[in-house]
């Protein structure tokens, strides 16, 4: 399946695998065949061998993204002080955040966000909020923000 073009259906395999607690084997099974330079898909397989659990199709595209442009993976949706960041960097202390007005455009949503991000700073994190619409539109710059803070 790596030898193929389709880098999608080969993400969404390893992580179903993972998922549904089959990951060992899935693992087991990359293991081997990455042992051996010179298979079609070695390569391909390599940067996906371990995939990122997401929940959200905006989780899953910020990931390419970050693949896209060379980023470091993060930690997606692990539990900090009571709270569960969706993309953590703990080496550069840094956290970032997808808003997308749809679950995040309410008042409430809005202070909720707010005091959230002033407590983890208190405790050393800097947060960032990446809007949906400028992943999209403007996703050279948001490349280069995230760039520099890593």
């Amino acid at each position: 399946m790596a030898a193929r073009p389709r880098p999608r259906r080969v993400r969404r395999a390893l992580e179903s695998g993972r998922l549904h607690r089959r990951h060992r084997g899935v693992y087991a099974v990359c293991h081997r065949v990455l042992t051996r330079e010179g298979r079609r898909g070695v390569k391909h397989l390599r940067t996906r061998a371990e995939p990122t659990i997401t929940r959200s199709r905006l989780e899953r595209d910020f990931i390419a993204f970050l693949d896209a442009h060379d980023l470091p993976r993060p930690l997606v949706n692990q539990p900090l002080s009571g709270k569960e960041p969706d993309f953590r960097w703990p080496a550069q202390k840094l956290i970032a955040e997808l808003d997308g007005f749809g679950t995040h455009g309410t008042r409430q949503a809005f202070e909720d966000d707010r005091a959230r991000d002033r407590s983890l700073l208190i405790a050393g994190w800097r947060v960032i909020r990446i809007p949906y619409r400028q992943l999209r539109e403007q996703p050279a710059t948001v490349a280069g923000d995230l760039a520099q803070l890593l």
